[in-house]
């Protein structure tokens, strides 16, 4: 088996895994997902207020609607280097 094949395995394993976890934060109930948003949070207001000397974030809804673009950016981005691996030859100039 080439090389090739082994990346194209490994990608599929990184949708895979991309998915389970999107899928797996939307199964959590809203007291575990609040919660989580919330320690993240606070993680985020520490490190802004020990680097950058800023105030903290308010509420949750800026941190769970960046961890919903973060989610499908990386699951893009692995969908897009698959399909690069699968037709990118056809587009090669």
């Amino acid at each position: 088996m080439t090389e090739n094949f082994w990346l194209k395995k490994r990608i599929l394993w990184v949708i895979l895994l991309i998915l389970l976890f999107i899928w797996g934060n939307s199964l959590l109930p809203a007291v575990d997902s609040k919660g989580l948003s919330s320690h993240v949070k606070d993680l985020i207001n520490l490190l802004l207020g020990r680097i950058f000397g800023l105030g903290g974030m308010q509420g949750d809804g800026l941190v769970r609607k960046l961890a919903h673009a973060l989610e499908f950016a990386a699951l893009g981005t692995a969908v897009g280097i698959w399909l690069y691996g699968r037709i990118g030859r056809y587009f090669a100039y």
